[in-house]
C-alpha cells in the first residue's frame, strides 16, 4: 500500500514539477546565446538533463523513498559530470552552463534565478545562493538583477 501511495502522490506533483523544470528550459535558451531553441536546452545541455533528474528525485527524497532518488541523480552524475544530491532545494528558473565538475549537495539551498557554471562546488554544513546575486571569483554583487551567477571552481 505504501507504493501505490508514493507513486500517486509522485504523480499528483509531476505537473508543478513539469512547470519549474519549463522555467529552467527558459533560463537556459535566454540565458545562453549560443542556444538556438528551447528544444536545443531540453536534448542537447546536460545542465538540463541533471537538472530534470534531480527534480524528480527531490519528489521521491522528500517523499520519503529510500535509494532511488540517489539512483535518479548518481545516473545523471554519469551521463553529464554534474553532481546534485536529490535533498538539494532548487528554486525556478535555474541554470547549470558547461556544467562539468559542478556539485551541489544535499544541505544546499538555490533561490531563484539562479545561474552556476562548470567546477562550483556547494557542499559542507548549509550553502546557500538566492537569486540575483553574483558570486564569482571576487565575490562581487550583480548589479543587473537579473540572475546570480557561480563561476570560477568556488567551493562552499
Amino acid at each position: 500500500v505504501r507504493a501505490q501511495d508514493v507513486v500517486r502522490e509522485l504523480f499528483q506533483r509531476l505537473p508543478a514539477v513539469r512547470i519549474v523544470l519549463g522555467t529552467d528550459v527558459q533560463a537556459a535558451f535566454d540565458g545562453d546565446p549560443a542556444a538556438t531553441s528551447p528544444d536545443e536546452a531540453i536534448f542537447c545541455y546536460p545542465g538540463i538533463t541533471a537538472v530534470t533528474c534531480q527534480r524528480l528525485a527531490h519528489e521521491l527524497y522528500k517523499l520519503g523513498v529510500p535509494l532511488l532518488p540517489r539512483m535518479i541523480t548518481e545516473y545523471a552524475h554519469t551521463l553529464t559530470g554534474i553532481d546534485i544530491h536529490p535533498g538539494a532545494q532548487i528554486g525556478e528558473r535555474f541554470f547549470i552552463d558547461h556544467g562539468t565538475g559542478v556539485v551541489i549537495g544535499e544541505t544546499s539551498l538555490i533561490g531563484d534565478r539562479v545561474k552556476i557554471y562548470q567546477g562550483v562546488t556547494m557542499v559542507g554544513g548549509y550553502s546557500h545562493l538566492l537569486g540575483n546575486d553574483v558570486i564569482d571569483n571576487q565575490n562581487r554583487s550583480n548589479m543587473d538583477g537579473h540572475f546570480g551567477f557561480l563561476q570560477f571552481n568556488l567551493t562552499y
